[in-house]
């Protein structure tokens, strides 16, 4: 079969839109990020007792595919929460289902308490953050 200057004209027509296409999407894909993939959704918000500081019980979420996590992150009191995880306590499970009780013992230490659900697991804590010392109790404080 013979190939005439119309078929090949034909064919860098198309090879011609398909990189249009490809440079427009890549452009939009450039000008709109997609959405984060994780997501905080603040719980609670403790201020300490000499308002420097701030304790912050919020649940960071992935995505379908995952599980609920609850965070705990100490922050300076004027300061907003964010996009990243907790820097006092992370565990499986969420803030609702966690009994996460989370008080100042004094300006410098913070109390967190928690239960853990079957095959939930701490993730990570910190027993100081700054100058702050963090106790941990498994179980709910009295």
């Amino acid at each position: 079969m013979k190939q005439t200057s119309k078929d090949c004209l034909s064919c860098l027509g198309c090879v011609a839109g398909l990189a249009v296409v490809s440079a427009v999407a890549l452009v939009l894909f450039l000008i709109y990020p997609t959405a984060p993939l994780t997501q905080n959704t603040l719980h609670q918000v403790i201020p300490s007792p000499d308002l420097a500081q701030k304790a912050v019980v919020f649940e960071r979420n992935a995505g379908a595919t995952t599980g609920f996590s609850t965070q705990v992150s100490l922050l300076p009191f004027e300061s907003v929460l964010p996009d990243e995880p907790g820097n006092v306590l992370g565990m499986d499970g969420h803030p609702d289902h966690t009994n996460i009780t989370v008080d100042w013992v004094d300006d410098k230490t913070l109390r967190v308490a928690y239960t853990l659900g079957y095959g939930d697991r701490v993730q990570y804590r910190a027993e100081q953050v700054g100058t702050t010392q963090v106790v941990f109790v498994e179980g709910k404080v009295q």
